[in-house]
């Protein structure tokens, strides 16, 4: 509102997890103050906005909406390459050494997956579009760690929605306490666990433990609630109780 306030000639492009998948009731409050919206992942969407701005057709961008007109979602990203890698290809270089300059602490966020299985139905993750998981490329995802380490970052936020629900999860975790035995960093790994897998994440801290690396700020049961009526309208579901006490 202040932006258009000063300049209404401000052109102000939104999106991401707190709009979701859907407009609703977005343009009732917003028509005045937001030019447009993109819904759904937003890469290859936003990639198109930039390279026609500002003599875009908005129905060539996908999941564009204006408060008159409405794209589909964008389909689904399925491969992420080194290149698109923001670690990898330079984009953070000359930030990092504003970062050490400053004697500030250097955090990053890293995905190794995208997507969630789950229908949680409070959760925009559980939505059926991104309810079928991306890999990221293996080797992509160690370089970017081993980028982490080797540049002295300190704290690594993992963005997957469910770390551990995948087998590979337990060699991505092993390579990252390589990291920190041999450069120090990074000094926490912080991650949303799997909801559904308490062997591998059982698993996880295990390591963790018994190699005395101290990367883990801790692990997570996930309950959202003991009363029957609440799972059932949420759409979630408990481990089995014995399973619970077990962990």
């Amino acid at each position: 509102k202040e932006i258009k306030n000063i300049n209404p000639n401000t052109f102000i492009l939104f999106g991401g997890p707190s709009v979701g998948y859907s407009a609703g009731d977005f343009w009732l409050f917003n028509r005045r103050w937001v030019d447009l919206l993109i819904l759904g992942e937003g890469e290859e969407s936003l990639l198109v906005f930039l390279q026609n701005f500002p003599n875009m057709d908005v129905k060539s961008i996908p999941g564009a909406s204006t408060s008159t007109y409405s794209n589909p979602l964008p389909e689904r990203q399925k491969t992420f390459t080194t290149n698109t890698s923001p670690y990898l290809n330079g984009f953070y270089d000359r930030i990092l050494c504003e970062i050490k300059n400053n004697n500030e602490v250097a955090q990053a966020v890293i995905q190794t997956n995208r997507g969630c299985p789950y229908h949680c139905n409070f959760c925009e993750e559980g939505d059926d579009y991104k309810n079928k998981i991306f890999e990221y490329n293996y080797d992509r995802v160690c370089k970017e760690f081993l980028w982490c380490a080797t540049n002295e970052i300190e704290y690594i936020n993992l963005a997957d929605d469910n770390f551990g629900i995948l087998s590979r999860d337990l060699d991505l975790l092993q390579y990252v306490i390589d990291l920190k035995l041999k450069y120090g960093y990074p000094k926490v790994l912080d991650a949303t666990f799997a909801k559904n897998s308490p062997d591998r994440i059982l698993a996880m801290a295990g390591i963790d433990v018994s190699r005395s690396a101290n990367l883990l700020k801790s692990i997570t049961i996930a309950l959202q609630s003991f009363h029957q009526p609440t799972l059932d309208a949420i759409e979630r579901f408990n481990l089995k109780e014995d399973k619970i006490k077990t962990l």
